[in-house]
């Protein structure tokens, strides 16, 4: 089975299309979507300078989701626990951390929930545009690469989402 990655290669999804300087106030996410950039110098170390000095509390971020999945002969089962914190505080103890991109691909948030959510939604349409045009499923290679492309560009501007470390 062959499968056209040329759209996921592209690179409208690598690096060139952002600019890094200071006053950009949106991306172009496709057609619909528009993503604002925070109006600082510095978006990925905004927190810790707004928090550092001597009277400010340092932020601390608990890190701590637990994904599971298991392949067996019926199909594959995927756990995530329920809690999302924001530092030592519980901010709920029910949030969705499995994402359906489409009935066959799942995804897991690990890290911002927004930021986790957006992008994983975002997935979602990419992947079915993909399969209205190529008139078949995407693989998960190519929907994985379709995700890190669609996030490379934000790279050192904040993003709050954690990948899996390679086995």
């Amino acid at each position: 089975m062959n499968i056209d990655l040329s759209e996921a290669l592209d690179t409208k999804y690598g690096r060139s299309g952002l600019s890094a300087e200071v006053g950009v106030d949106a991306v172009e996410l496709g057609e619909e979507h528009v993503l604002t950039i925070p109006n600082v110098p510095r978006p990925d170390k905004f927190l810790s300078d707004t928090f550092k000095g001597q009277e400010a509390e340092v932020l601390k971020f608990a890190h701590g989701t637990t994904t599971l999945a298991f392949v067996f002969k019926h199909g594959i089962i995927a756990a995530v626990d329920s809690r999302a914190s924001m530092g030592v505080y519980i901010g709920s103890g029910t949030v969705k951390k499995i994402i359906e991109i489409n009935p066959f691909l799942l995804g897991t948030m690990a890290g911002g929930a927004a930021d986790c959510s957006f992008w994983e939604r975002d997935l979602g349409r990419q992947c079915r545009l993909f399969e209205l045009r190529n008139k078949e499923r995407i693989s998960v290679a190519a929907a994985s690469k379709l995700l890190v492309n669609s996030v490379s560009r934000f790279r050192g501007m904040g993003l709050s989402m954690v990948r899996r470390k390679p086995l």
